[in-house]
């Protein structure tokens, strides 16, 4: 029933390039463009045996004491992916 929660998250991962205006002159003006990935909940290194080690159980009335319980009612954090063009004037 109890288990080691401790983890190491990498949370919050941003990967960008600025082009070179001499190559995005014509199209973008004198905008700098700038491309960039992102990944949020990318990874979590931990022995927990269940889906988060941040789990906040579904405990209703008493929700705020249940922080850490995992009831297997609870989802684990979303990862999103993000891929975008930033144009900077």
């Amino acid at each position: 029933w109890i288990q080691r929660g401790d983890c190491l998250r990498i949370q919050n991962l941003v990967l960008g390039y600025t082009l070179p205006a001499r190559l995005t002159r014509r199209i973008a003006g004198e905008a700098t463009p700038r491309v960039y990935f992102n990944v949020q909940n990318l990874y979590t290194f931990t022995g927990y045996s269940g889906w988060d080690p941040e789990a906040v159980g579904n405990g209703g009335a008493r929700a705020v004491l249940s922080r850490g319980f995992d009831d297997a009612r609870s989802f684990p954090q979303v990862r999103t992916v993000t891929v975008g063009i930033d144009l900077r004037l």
